[in-house]
Protein backbone atom coordinates (compact mmCIF):
# COMPACT_ATOMS: atom_id res chain seq x y z
CA UNK A 1 0.00 0.00 0.00
CA UNK A 2 1.33 3.40 -0.98
CA UNK A 3 1.06 6.13 1.61
CA UNK A 4 0.08 9.46 0.07
CA UNK A 5 1.99 12.64 0.67
CA UNK A 6 2.56 15.84 -1.30
CA UNK A 7 6.02 14.81 -2.50
CA UNK A 8 4.86 11.47 -3.91
CA UNK A 9 5.52 10.89 -7.61
CA UNK A 10 4.49 7.40 -8.73
CA UNK A 11 6.03 8.07 -12.16
CA UNK A 12 9.49 9.09 -10.91
CA UNK A 13 10.99 5.59 -11.03
CA UNK A 14 8.38 4.20 -13.40
CA UNK A 15 7.86 6.71 -16.22
CA UNK A 16 4.91 6.84 -18.58
CA UNK A 17 5.94 5.07 -21.80
CA UNK A 18 2.67 5.59 -23.69
CA UNK A 19 -0.19 8.05 -23.36
CA UNK A 20 -3.15 8.72 -25.61
CA UNK A 21 -6.39 10.70 -25.47
CA UNK A 22 -8.34 7.69 -26.66
CA UNK A 23 -9.21 4.34 -25.20
CA UNK A 24 -6.92 1.51 -26.23
CA UNK A 25 -8.83 -1.78 -26.59
CA UNK A 26 -7.38 -4.59 -24.46
CA UNK A 27 -6.63 -6.72 -27.52
CA UNK A 28 -4.44 -3.94 -28.97
CA UNK A 29 -2.41 -3.30 -25.81
CA UNK A 30 1.14 -4.56 -25.54
CA UNK A 31 0.81 -7.21 -22.81
CA UNK A 32 4.32 -6.43 -21.52
CA UNK A 33 3.17 -3.00 -20.32
CA UNK A 34 0.94 -2.03 -17.39
CA UNK A 35 -2.16 -0.16 -18.58
CA UNK A 36 -4.25 2.42 -16.73
CA UNK A 37 -7.05 4.86 -17.42
CA UNK A 38 -7.22 8.39 -16.07
CA UNK A 39 -10.41 10.15 -15.05
CA UNK A 40 -10.65 13.93 -15.40
CA UNK A 41 -11.99 16.24 -12.75
CA UNK A 42 -15.54 17.50 -13.01
CA UNK A 43 -14.30 20.61 -14.83
CA UNK A 44 -12.82 18.30 -17.48
CA UNK A 45 -9.38 19.89 -17.74
CA UNK A 46 -7.31 18.26 -15.01
CA UNK A 47 -6.39 14.60 -14.48
CA UNK A 48 -8.03 13.58 -11.22
CA UNK A 49 -7.78 9.82 -10.62
CA UNK A 50 -6.06 6.75 -12.02
CA UNK A 51 -7.68 3.31 -12.21
CA UNK A 52 -7.22 0.03 -14.06
CA UNK A 53 -10.34 1.00 -16.04
CA UNK A 54 -12.38 4.21 -16.14
CA UNK A 55 -15.85 4.44 -17.67
CA UNK A 56 -17.05 7.85 -16.48
CA UNK A 57 -15.07 11.05 -17.18
CA UNK A 58 -12.39 9.13 -19.14
CA UNK A 59 -9.55 11.48 -20.05
CA UNK A 60 -6.89 9.15 -21.48
CA UNK A 61 -5.10 5.81 -21.21
CA UNK A 62 -1.46 5.45 -20.27
CA UNK A 63 1.08 2.65 -19.88
CA UNK A 64 4.13 2.09 -17.70
CA UNK A 65 6.71 -0.69 -17.69
CA UNK A 66 6.06 -1.70 -14.06
CA UNK A 67 2.82 -1.73 -12.06
CA UNK A 68 1.94 1.52 -10.30
CA UNK A 69 1.36 1.37 -6.56
CA UNK A 70 -1.92 2.98 -5.52
CA UNK A 71 -5.11 2.10 -3.67
CA UNK A 72 -8.65 3.49 -3.95
CA UNK A 73 -7.64 5.92 -1.18
CA UNK A 74 -4.48 7.07 -3.00
CA UNK A 75 -5.50 6.95 -6.68
CA UNK A 76 -5.55 10.73 -7.08
CA UNK A 77 -2.61 12.75 -8.41
CA UNK A 78 -0.16 14.98 -6.61
CA UNK A 79 1.20 18.09 -8.34
CA UNK A 80 4.38 16.17 -9.24
CA UNK A 81 2.37 13.42 -10.92
CA UNK A 82 0.23 15.91 -12.85
CA UNK A 83 3.45 17.51 -14.14
CA UNK A 84 4.71 14.10 -15.30
CA UNK A 85 1.42 13.52 -17.13
CA UNK A 86 1.55 16.89 -18.89
CA UNK A 87 5.20 16.30 -19.86
CA UNK A 88 4.31 12.87 -21.24
CA UNK A 89 1.49 14.39 -23.26
CA UNK A 90 3.89 16.93 -24.75
CA UNK A 91 6.13 14.11 -25.99
CA UNK A 92 3.30 11.68 -26.79
CA UNK A 93 4.17 11.22 -30.48
CA UNK A 94 7.67 10.08 -29.48
CA UNK A 95 6.29 7.84 -26.73
CA UNK A 96 3.77 6.24 -29.06
CA UNK A 97 6.50 5.01 -31.39
CA UNK A 98 9.27 4.25 -28.92
CA UNK A 99 7.97 1.19 -27.07
CA UNK A 100 5.55 -0.50 -29.49
CA UNK A 101 2.85 0.02 -26.88
CA UNK A 102 0.00 -0.64 -29.24
CA UNK A 103 -0.06 -3.79 -31.30
CA UNK A 104 -1.21 -2.99 -34.81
Amino acid sequence: MTEWHEDRNMFEDNPIVYITGGRIPKEKRNPNLCWYSVRHSDCGFDPAEIEKAVWVNHMFDLATKKPLQFTPETNFFTEHEEEEIWMAEQTSSRLKHSDDAVIA
